[in-house]
């Protein structure tokens, strides 16, 4: 299926082919040719280039179609930049890095090693300009044997040697494709390393979970003299921000100030989602502050951190005052609102706050259909929660009927646990049998449904129930902790004792019980006293 503009650069292009059987090479250089190729700035100007090109005889040469496939490309024609490429009967190292190159820049990556493929077929030699293409290509397809393959050829042929771009490139590909260790071991053996070097190594290993490595990357190029980028910046602050390294994000912090990149609106914005997310509310506000262009995007960092932290007074003012400032909300600004309402609902007693914060919800909700912002399933699964603990089961099973959205587990879930909650029984047979069609092989949800016949005293139906379970061979997983130490998660299940240090634990564990037993004994004594 072809696009209009695809449409019409095939019609243009079969015109210049007829005019070009009907003229024969004039004596103008090609050189002017090619500054009227630099001249180009909008498609009708391109097309007056090429006629010119083409009335003048000067179709075949190569130097001045690889400047046409340049062009051509950068406004979408790469079907044209592959005809023109096609016309060419010899081509060159050059021509085909131009073809390539096309293919490249238009994010066609599976066509760009499609001509490196056939470029290698052809015989002719590859160059320091192809490489960083076809690799890079490789990165984004998360091809790891293709990348492994360039890797060796680079080697064999000698391209590598202290060449920045093509280590970077296989680095990059490298870590794209989840294997860091072969990144590291490159970049270990690169007898010099740039910032783009650096770079690579920091992110890839931040974007594949290993935060502390990126973070000790990071302090390692800062003590080899090396100078980062914005782009290294946001990889340190990224591990700061996932390890929760509030220290090591205030010293980097100090850093980029003192080099004088932390006023870059883009490294502001890096400094405002760690502090943010690290919940470090005062640090967070200041960086909001510091910014002189508020973007939704930082007005959504702020708002959310301010949710989180059930900064309920602060939330409202904010989003107020982004309202005022003429940004439009969107789905997320909006959900961030909701979950505050929702988070500050859950372990709340009192009837009245519930409600209150049930109908703040509503608002918001209503507010994203006159902004024409459409719902997600969170933004559902948020306000069946609501409607459901301040009691409204009846509304909040209309609103699932009502979604332009298919509802899932969560949205489901949101209300069996309200109907837990209220001891709706009847309206929790109607949604466990809803929810068991979309994931049957859940405990959770018969274990819920066991728990509320149990609790109404319908023993006949709780049996029923776990009889289900046996039949379908479900058991009730056990309760599980997590704890994250140096960036290392351990999980905790309910009576297991495998894990290797189980014993120290234990002794840990009973040492703190029997301290917070001295200080509940204390505390109850000085309030005797007094």
């Amino acid at each position: 299926m072809h696009s209009p503009r695809t449409s019409t650069f095939q019609r243009i292009f079969s015109s210049l082919q007829q005019l070009r059987r009907c003229t024969t090479p004039t004596t103008l250089p090609s050189t002017g040719l090619f500054g009227l190729l630099n001249a180009v700035h909008d498609l009708p100007s391109l097309l007056r280039a090429h006629c010119r090109i083409v009335a003048t005889g000067h179709s075949s040469n190569a130097f001045l179609t690889a400047k046409l496939i340049a062009v051509y490309s950068d406004f979408n024609g790469t079907d044209v930049a592959a005809k023109l490429f096609d016309g060419i009967p010899e081509r060159d190292t050059f021509l085909w890095n131009s073809i390539i190159k096309a293919y490249f820049s238009s994010g066609l990556f599976e066509k760009a090693l499609q001509y490196y493929y056939e470029m290698r077929l052809s015989g002719v030699p590859l160059d320091h300009f192809t490489f960083p293409m076809v690799v890079t290509s490789c990165a984004e397809l998360c091809a790891l044997q293709e990348t492994k393959i360039l890797h060796g050829i680079a080697f064999r042929l000698g391209a590598m040697g202290n060449n920045l771009a093509i280590c970077s490139s296989i680095m990059y590909s490298y870590a794209k494709c989840g294997t860091t260790y072969c990144a590291r071991h490159l970049f270990d053996e690169m007898s010099a390393r740039d910032v783009v070097a650096w770079t690579v190594l920091i992110v890839g290993y931040v974007e594949n979970g290993d935060d502390i490595m990126g973070l000790d990357c990071f302090r390692l190029m800062l003590s080899d003299g090396g100078k980062p980028n914005v782009r290294t910046v946001e990889g340190g602050l990224m591990a700061c921000t996932n390890l929760e390294a509030v220290p090591s994000g205030k010293c980097l912090h100090g850093f980029l100030v003192k080099s004088g990149i932390g006023c870059l609106p883009s490294v502001q914005s890096s400094l405002l989602s760690m502090y943010s997310k690290c919940g470090t509310m005062e640090e967070a506000k200041y960086a909001f502050d510091e910014l002189a262009e508020k973007d939704l995007f930082s007005w959504t960092a702020i708002i959310g951190s301010y949710s989180r932290n059930e900064y309920e007074a602060g939330c409202m003012q904010l989003f107020q005052k982004m309202q005022i400032s003429g940004i439009r909300p969107d789905g997320i600004v909006i959900s961030c609102l909701i979950v505050r309402c929702q988070s500050i609902c859950q372990g709340m007693a009192l009837h009245g706050l519930i409600t209150r914060l049930g109908v703040e919800g509503k608002y918001y909700f209503r507010l994203m259909e006159s902004l024409s912002v459409l719902p997600t399933v969170k933004h559902y699964a948020c306000m069946v929660d609501l409607l459901g603990r301040a009691g409204n089961l009846s509304e909040a099973f209309d609103l699932i009927q009502s979604m332009k959205c298919a509802p899932d587990g969560a949205v489901w879930g949101s209300l069996l646990g309200a109907c837990k909650l209220h001891n709706n029984i009847e309206l929790a047979e109607r949604v466990t049998e809803e929810i068991l069609k979309l994931n049957p092989e859940n405990d959770g949800y018969y274990v819920l449904m066991s728990n509320l016949y149990g609790s109404a005293g319908r023993i006949e139906e709780e049996l029923q129930v776990r009889e289900m379970m046996k039949n379908r061979r479900l058991r009730k997983r056990p309760g599980w902790s997590s704890v994250e130490v140096f960036g290392e998660t351990t999980v905790f299940f309910v009576g297991d004792a495998s894990h290797l240090q189980y014993v120290s634990i234990s002794a840990v564990l009973e040492t703190l019980s029997e301290h917070m037993e001295d200080l509940d004994m204390l505390s109850r004594g000085s309030l005797s006293a007094s």
